[in-house]
This record gives structure tokens, C-alpha cells and sequence, in this order.
């Protein structure tokens, strides 16, 4: 689980630095190339964490997940996510498939309100994470 760990240190300083570069209003966003570039790749970057550590938790468990998006909804099942999040971590699955695979115009309005949140989002789900891990793979104290 070290590398679950190291991800997710990773993530946060990518976030760090993301959150000095963001600017405070959707038309500074829109006018700056460079914002939009370092925003679309830390996004990339922190939804492919997110991905990874589904699939190292999901495989762990024999779940192997056949898309992304079951990935989701895998660490649903296995109580880890509420099942409200599940639409969270979807979209952010989905929009990391456009930006990685290029699909189209991105929607800078969704990247932006995207951005606005990613950090909050990360931290629930990094928590849910630790909190299962914590509760499911550390050996327990009996002194019975």
C-alpha cells in the first residue's frame, strides 16, 4: 500500500501547486493558455491517481474492474466510496478521457468549475481511501 501512499503525496503537492496558478474568476482562466494547460494536465494527472488507486484496490480485492468507470463503482462496493460520490468520481473519469484522448473542444466553463473542486474531491476520496485501509488491512490490537 506504500505506493497508494506516495500517490497520494504526489497528488497533493500537483493540487499545491495548482491552487497558486488558478486564478479567482472563469475570464482570467479563459484568457490564459498557459492556466488552461497547467490546469487540464494536473487534472489528468490527479483523476489518473484516482484511477490507479481503484484499480490497486479493486485487483487487491479480485475485482478487476472492466472499465473506469466500474473501477468507480467497485470502491462503492466495497464501501470504501458512498454511493452518492459515484457520480463524483465518474465525471471526473469521464473528463480525464477527454483530455487525455483529445476528443473534442474542451468546454473551458466545465475545466474551470472542474479545477475549482478537484482539490476538494481529491481529499474526500483520499480520506475515504485511508480510512478503509486503515479499518481493512492493519492487524488489529486484541488483548483479550
Amino acid at each position: 500500500m506504500e505506493m497508494i501512499f506516495q500517490k497520494f503525496i504526489d497528488g497533493e503537492k500537483y493540487l499545491d501547486f495548482l491552487g497558486n496558478k488558478m486564478p479567482n474568476n472563469f475570464r482570467d482562466f479563459e484568457e490564459s493558455i498557459e492556466i488552461q494547460l497547467i490546469g487540464e494536465r494536473i487534472f489528468e494527472i490527479i483523476s489518473q491517481i484516482i484511477i490507479d488507486v481503484c484499480l490497486h484496490i479493486s485487483s487487491n480485492q479480485g475485482r478487476v474492474p472492466e472499465t473506469y468507470s466500474d473501477c468507480i463503482m467497485k470502491l462503492v462496493d466495497l464501501e470504501i466510496l458512498e454511493p452518492e460520490q459515484r457520480i463524483t468520481y465518474k465525471r471526473i473519469v469521464g473528463l480525464r478521457n477527454i483530455l487525455a484522448h483529445q476528443y473534442g473542444k474542451i468546454d473551458l466553463e466545465i475545466l474551470y468549475s472542474a479545477l475549482l473542486t478537484i482539490k476538494d474531491d481529491y481529499k474526500l476520496f483520499m480520506n475515504s481511501v485511508h480510512s478503509w485501509l486503515k479499518d481493512n488491512l492493519e492487524p488489529t490490537n486484541n488483548s483479550s
